[in-house]
């Protein structure tokens, strides 16, 4: 985020405030309000209520699901928990400034969910009373969220604020592949005819380059190979450097952060850094990195990498592979299935890391506000949908019509006992499907997709999307997942005051680490000349001060636990 839209968050946030003060009624204490609440099941049990009650929320739609006050999963789970619920949608892209209004006028709901609200909404209208704190509702009412955390034990910190409160309930949504974007995919076809062993470290993996620029290895006679490329996009998944440098330095191309010892460091002025640089302008400057890979769209990409008579890309870098050779049906050679993962690379000093890119936890998902006059209720409806039986008919669709129980005997994608399957819906599928409500929380660990129903006597089965993916992401990348005291970690919250500072400090380096690389890369700065300019630069970019930040917000959600 840059600094003028870190500003003009924040000038929203604090003129909804301003405004919505004047339409406050008077707070009754919620240790008061949970006491009249009209639940009367123990937790985690359904139905809630023996009388039916009522919940108003607030929630983005989206465009291919149907409005919630008619739709069939909704309508399933309010028979669940005997909870009729009054949805009010917003627009999908505008969510967060609907929400807004609903607040700064006084008129908003029980609920507020689904409505791309930030942590530093959260902040503010937490001190103002407007969400209300969960920490004694969790204590006191949870069960499924309780199972959430045995699960995932890094949720509870990551939802915690600064001021030690909670108020939000998070969405799970996990899925591995997902959790290293940076992967680099290279053509097993070639490896093949070459008689090349899958590279082990980044010195192999120079040389197999060599060959691949050489050797001719789509036998077409003809000097168009590519030996390495990637391609820019608006997510760093594509780009070349962050995969090829985890085998220096633990790089995060958002943060440029690590841990050593409990203390946040800097990885991005380091020599280990530089090294790594220097290694790739190598491969740069010897062609064996397209130049292209720094300015071509996922589009000019995708045409090198589709070319009809044969393949030209040795090695590509994506979260995927269907942004630059499509899908197993794209093409006539069935061009997708070539392309096969290769592991991090082991640098010189022996260094080997999949950097971590998500944890799939959306930690300002689900707000209860101080208009709700039974915040136990509003609190058990949303935590019974962390249930399965709730996430599958909610996030999977109704069962029996979008998914089933597993045949007996059945293996998911993770060749572990399947959770369940999913069924090919018979009749005319409608523009708006009534029979998912996305928009609504779910337990999704990472467990849950790796579920599905899979057909392992099928020998294609590898080649399926989502089974390809897991299958090279758990054998090549999550064996060299970083320690946790490596990384810093994905979710960190900073205090009203130290926003403003931190976000335009982040921007700020940000832009300047990565136009430098890319400067350094293509030749157009001097890794000797010019790097002691570049460190100087970080001085005037407040570094040591963005460090402090980071340090203190560190500590206080991580460290004192």
């Amino acid at each position: 985020m840059d600094l003028k839209t870190y500003i003009a968050a924040i000038s929203t946030v604090l003129i909804v405030l301003f405004v919505s003060c004047g339409n406050r009624r008077e707070q009754i204490p919620l240790s008061v309000l949970m006491e009249q609440t009209a639940v009367t099941a123990a937790p985690g049990q359904f139905p809630l209520t023996k009388e039916k009650s009522e919940l108003t929320v607030l929630l983005a739609k989206p465009a291919h699901i149907s409005d919630l006050n008619n739709n069939l999963a909704a309508e399933w789970y309010e028979e669940l928990t005997n909870v009729r619920v009054r949805y009010i949608h917003t627009p999908y892209h505008t969510a967060r400034e609907s929400a807004n209004l609903h607040i700064a006028t006084g008129d908003y709901p029980d609920i507020i969910m689904f409505s791309w609200m930030t942590t530093m909404d959260e902040i503010n209208y937490g001190s103002q009373g407007i969400f209300v704190p969960l920490n004694e509702l969790i204590e006191q009412h949870s069960y499924w969220f309780h199972k959430v955390t045995e699960q995932i034990p890094d949720v509870i910190p990551a939802i915690t604020l600064p001021d030690g409160k909670i108020y939000g309930l998070p969405n799970i949504n996990q899925t591995l592949y997902t959790f290293y974007q940076h992967k680099a995919w290279v053509n097993r076809d070639w490896l093949d005819r070459l008689g090349l062993a899958m590279p082990e470290t980044t010195e192999e993996f120079y040389e197999m380059l060599k060959v691949f620029q050489t050797m001719d290895p789509n036998g077409n006679g003809r000097d168009d190979e590519i030996p390495m490329m990637g391609y820019f996009g608006v997510n760093t998944q594509s780009w070349p450097y962050p995969f090829l440098l985890n085998s220096f330095v633990y790089f995060d191309p958002q943060t440029f952060l690590a841990l050593e010892d409990g203390q946040v460091v800097f990885t991005a002025d380091t020599e280990e850094f530089r090294e790594g640089l220097r290694f790739i302008a190598r491969l740069v400057d010897e062609g064996l990195l397209h130049r292209a890979s720094f300015t071509q769209n996922v589009d000019q990409a995708r045409q090198l990498g589709m070319t009809p008579d044969a393949a030209r890309i040795g090695v590509f870098t994506d979260l995927l592979w269907g942004g630059v050779v499509g899908d197993r049906l794209d093409m006539p050679d069935f061009r997708a299935d070539n392309y096969i993962a290769i592991p991090p690379l082991r640098g010189p000093r022996g260094v080997r890391y999949a950097q971590i890119t998500s944890v799939g936890i959306n930690p300002a998902f689900a707000n209860i506000t101080d208009n709700a006059r039974d915040p136990v209720l509003a609190f058990r409806w949303l935590e019974g949908m962390y249930s399965e039986e709730a996430t599958k008919n909610l996030r999977l669709g109704i069962k029996g019509v979008i998914h089933d129980d597993p045949d007996e005997g059945a293996l998911g994608i993770n060749r572990q006992p399947a959770l369940f399957k999913t069924l090919v819906y018979e009749g005319e599928p409608p523009h708006v499907s009534p029979y998912f409500a996305p928009m609504l929380l779910g337990n999704q660990h990472v467990n849950f997709r790796i579920g599905r129903q899979t057909d392992w006597n099928d020998p294609e089965i590898i080649f399926e999307t989502e089974v390809k993916a897991y299958l090279e992401t758990v054998e090549k990348y999550h064996p060299f997942r970083p320690p946790s005291g490596v990384y810093y970690p994905l979710i960190v919250h900073h205090t009203a005051g130290e926003t403003v500072d931190a976000g335009r400090m982040s921007s700020e380096i940000r832009t300047y680490v990565h136009e430098n690389i890319a400067a350094f890369l293509t030749g157009n700065r001097s890794l000797d000349r010019d790097w002691d300019a570049y460190i100087a630069g970080f001085r005037q970019l407040e570094l040591s001060r963005y460090l402090e930040l980071k340090q203190t917000a560190y500590n206080r959600q991580y460290r004192q636990r």
